[in-house]
């Protein structure tokens, strides 16, 4: 079992903010067999989920990965998310993002008819795009930030979650480069962070001995 599967099953009951990065070449499944359709909630404190992927996905599958984080945290306390290292190509990308912020698709696309949107509860969604790609092509990669920009401006407008972009190119790191506009999203939190007690020490300890234990199950 991999670690990822441990993270989709098991229960950290005072985990306030999880990053999880999927390799280039992940040896597991995006979407595990055998999960529950109505998963129990397994992070009950998550408030920060960040998910990062090595492979550049587009964003409809990127989401699928994101989406067992989601249902397995309490929507009253996750308020942030944070997906890095994905592709945002044309009309599919935008109908997948729209469709994520809870605004209706300007065009019908099969890859996102079966994309979950975002919790209402959701205050901000800081989406990392791999411009690579769009590099040689700089009209291209002018046209889909003026697009991205509508698309923040309408879900400020409506009332939905907030849109963060940024964008990246393989080779430079998401994490020097960008992870401070994710980190003062969480920056201002006063709350007692329990992660730093002794007690909690003692439970991430005994967390990792299990994780280990999973994978080295068959």
């Amino acid at each position: 079992m991999s670690i990822y599967n441990c993270f989709l099953t098991m229960s950290f009951p005072q985990l306030r903010r999880l990053t999880f990065g999927h390799p280039e070449r992940p040896t597991y499944s995006l979407i595990p067999k055998g999960l529950p359709e109505c998963p129990s909630c397994l992070y009950p404190n998550l408030r920060y989920l960040h998910v990062s992927f090595a492979w550049n996905p587009l964003l409809a599958t990127a989401h699928q990965g994101v989406s067992l984080f989601i249902a397995r945290a309490c929507s009253s306390k996750l308020t942030h998310i944070c997906v890095s290292g994905v592709s945002l190509d044309g009309g599919s990308g935008f109908a997948a993002l729209r469709t994520i912020l809870q605004l209706t698709p300007k065009e019908s696309w099969d890859s996102v008819q079966d994309i979950e949107p975002l919790p209402p509860t959701i205050a901000q969604y800081t989406l990392g795009v791999n411009t690579k790609v769009l590099s040689l092509m700089p009209s291209t990669a002018e046209q889909m930030l003026r697009k991205a920009e509508a698309v923040r401006v309408e879900a400020a407008e409506r009332g939905r979650t907030a849109l963060v972009l940024t964008t990246y190119q393989s080779g430079e790191t998401w994490e020097e480069e960008e992870k401070q506009t994710w980190i003062r999203s969480w920056s201002n939190d006063t709350e007692d962070d329990a992660e730093c007690t002794r007690d909690a020490v003692a439970r991430l300890e005994s967390w990792m001995t299990v994780l280990r234990s999973c994978c080295k199950a068959p």
